[in-house]
């Protein structure tokens, strides 16, 4: 189901349009009517327990993160309605990486690099493994500032520092052989970062093969 223009969601959010579809969800820009402030909206579509769960465990860590970190998506709400699901947000006006990566000289690439990886070292002291790294999500808002973003499919560490065993979430050609075989570590997603540098210096969107037989 998609949501409407102008519809009002709760008697506060106002649907503006739609921003984009992920793997579980449409989200869109929306205005709160308590505040007149913009915020982004994200809306379950796959409703079964497993993913309610998920969406539940996506809420709780970027609630988590943001209270913390100015360059994650500030949390502001989580709800059900009508049987319906819901996560809002902040809403990050700009652009993915992807739109200009393929234009970075070598400074614009280690300034890049030294952006993404501070976030992820914070995330990753928190005990969290992203494991969708990609250029999609990531973020460059117009006054410049970087973001990391979509925290659907995170995987926690335990206090002991085991990671349990998962299905192989993540996205063909970012994820490496660990992840595919469902051992996701934190030098998962720092193999992702390196896909996103090789692909910005070579321009080639698909640098290494996706079997992961062969990586």
């Amino acid at each position: 189901m998609k949501l409407q223009s102008n519809s009002i969601i709760q008697n506060r959010y106002k649907i503006i349009n739609h921003l984009g579809s992920g793997g579980f969800g449409e989200t869109y820009l929306c205005e709160d009517l308590q505040n007149h402030n913009q915020c982004a909206i994200k809306l379950l579509q796959d409703i079964d327990s497993d993913m309610i769960s998920r969406f539940e465990q996506e809420a709780q860590t970027l609630k988590k993160l943001s209270d913390e970190c100015e360059k994650i998506p500030k949390f502001f709400d989580f709800f059900e309605d009508d049987n319906e699901y819901y996560i809002v947000q902040e809403y990050i006006n700009g652009l993915t990486i992807k739109e200009k990566m393929y234009d970075w000289n070598e400074q614009e690439l280690v300034n890049f690099l030294q952006e993404i990886l501070e976030i992820l070292e914070f995330v990753h002291k928190k005990g969290i493994i992203h494991r969708d790294i990609k250029p999609s999500n990531i973020m460059r808002r117009d006054d410049g500032k970087l973001f990391l973003i979509d925290f659907g499919i995170v995987k926690q560490v335990s206090h002991s520092g085991a990671v349990s065993t998962t299905v192989p979430w993540g996205t063909p050609g970012y994820r490496p052989s660990e992840q595919e075989r469902g051992h996701p570590k934190f030098c998962s997603d720092i193999y992702a970062i390196g896909i996103i540098a090789v692909e910005s210096i070579t321009g080639n969107s698909s640098p290494f093969p996706t079997d992961p037989n062969t990586l």
